[in-house]
């Protein structure tokens, strides 16, 4: 709604909507090559464009959850404990982003706490770093 009155109010020049279109199709790319790079078994390289989509488009709900999803993964495979914390902590905080946005004060669904509290038992699980 908002967008459509700036709009109305100063109509965007072509090479202005051109801008918009590139830089949807941006986040989107950089979004969709995380899951193409996940499912290739490389999750770092999936990490990077994750944060890079949720560089050019902040607090997109997908994304965080896409994040939270992949945080969790890594904290799973990874040995070295101080990496093991902050991915923890990492898959944590987007997931609480996630219900943030998604259900805008609304309680979640049974599913999502469940998830939730599966996040936070795995952070509370992981030592403490030195």
């Amino acid at each position: 709604m908002y967008l459509k009155i700036i709009f109305l109010i100063n109509p965007p020049q072509d090479h202005d909507l051109e801008k918009i279109n590139l830089h949807s199709y941006a986040i989107f790319l950089f979004f969709l090559k995380s899951i193409v790079q996940e499912v290739a078994g490389e999750p770092e390289a999936a990490l990077a464009s994750l944060l890079t989509a949720d560089q050019l488009h902040p607090k997109f709900d997908s994304t965080q959850l896409n994040l939270a999803l992949l945080y969790h993964k890594l904290a799973a495979t990874t040995n070295d404990l101080k990496r093991k914390k902050l991915f923890s902590l990492a898959a944590r905080d987007r997931y609480v982003e996630f219900i943030a946005l998604t259900y805008r004060g609304r309680p979640a669904p049974p599913e999502v706490q469940k998830q939730l509290a599966e996040f936070e038992s795995d952070c509370a699980a992981t030592k403490p770093v030195p």
